[in-house]
């Protein structure tokens, strides 16, 4: 589907910057998802009435700003993971200790009180995080695992995490959940966990998570004839993986699952298979049978491909946002 919105062709600022900014402004919003594909060349073009051309040179754009990536034979996905934070944060760090230190100098402290200030705040506040607790809540454990992962790595925070299915009804969610200072959960399961728990709903942060670069790359590759298999714990993320694939050229038909609770044969399972879809970093933790069995298969040229699941810049930011309130004593929920 083409995005609604017009160019001037009249205007100063050349077709193709206009559409590529426009674009930018619509992944930068969320309203273009990390891992989406754009609309054709030509069916943008059509619908924007340009040439092919400009169309073309505007992806090349948003390529060059890292806002999107190519796939060959497969079309040009949002990459926001490329999308700079406002003003850039190492920038802005930078401004930021600039100011603070001539206005500590100002006020006459030389560079070893300075130091040692800074130090005794930063040592306040690691207190503060050990005693900050987080849940995140999702329907299945191996996109448990994948944001355990990232948020744990924000700030070296403690991280609990809480399938769905413990929270059967209101009264277990709250019990469950009263504790934390925040709870993350996807958009996907937002409204419900609020219905569950309305009275945390000031604590609930909602994020979006998408494929990572290298899973969107990799994904797109597996086009082509011949079975695949998916291999994890649940089957909530063997459907995630399987909506997934039309959007990189692979049809669902040609993926077959494998819950490891099920009991069945791995070995015969493979059998045939050209690649096999596994959580990343094996997150379902294999027995030593088990990895024997894919390190087979990888050496008679299977291919094993990460489904990394990931959280979208604009929500790490968001959630570092209000840990950083928390830490500064301001009360959320």
């Amino acid at each position: 589907m083409v995005p609604e919105f017009r160019v001037d062709k009249n205007g100063d600022t050349p077709v193709y910057l206009q559409i590529a900014e426009r674009l930018t402004e619509l992944i930068e919003a969320g309203v273009l998802g990390n891992g989406e594909r754009l609309p054709p060349e030509r069916e943008m073009a059509q619908g924007l009435a340009v040439a092919r051309g400009t169309v073309q040179k505007a992806y090349e754009e948003l390529v060059r700003r890292r806002v999107a990536l190519p796939v060959r034979g497969r079309g040009t996905f949002v990459d926001a993971g490329g999308v700079p934070s406002d003003g850039g944060r190492l920038e802005r760090a930078g401004s930021l200790i600039d100011s603070l230190l001539t206005e500590l100098e100002e006020l006459r402290f030389s560079p070893w009180e300075i130091r040692d200030l800074i130090h005794l705040k930063i040592s306040e506040r690691q207190e503060k995080k050990e005693g900050l607790t987080i849940a995140a809540v999702d329907c299945n454990p191996e996109a448990l695992d994948m944001f355990h992962r990232q948020i744990a790595a924000i700030a070296r925070l403690q991280v609990k995490k809480v399938l769905l299915a413990e929270l059967a009804n209101p009264v277990a969610a709250e019990r469950r959940l009263r504790d934390f200072k925040l709870i993350l959960c996807t958009a996907t399961h937002f409204e419900e966990l609020l219905a569950l728990a309305p009275s945390l709903k000031k604590r609930i942060v909602r994020v979006v998570a998408s494929p990572s670069r290298e899973t969107i790359l990799d994904l797109a590759g597996l086009g082509g004839a011949g079975p695949i298999g998916i291999l994890c714990r649940s089957a909530q993320f063997m459907e995630l993986v399987r909506r997934k694939l039309p959007d990189y050229g692979v049809s669902p038909g040609d993926a077959e699952g494998l819950l490891l609770s099920s009991g069945e044969d791995l070995e015969a399972f493979l059998r045939g298979k050209r690649a096999l879809i596994v959580p990343p970093g094996y997150s379902f933790d294999p027995d030593g049978e088990t990895r024997a069995c894919l390190r087979r298969f990888s050496e008679k040229g299977g291919r094993l491909v990460s489904f990394d699941y990931r959280l979208e810049r604009g929500s790490l930011l968001h959630l570092e946002e209000k840990i950083a309130e928390l830490l500064g004593g301001e009360a959320v929920g």
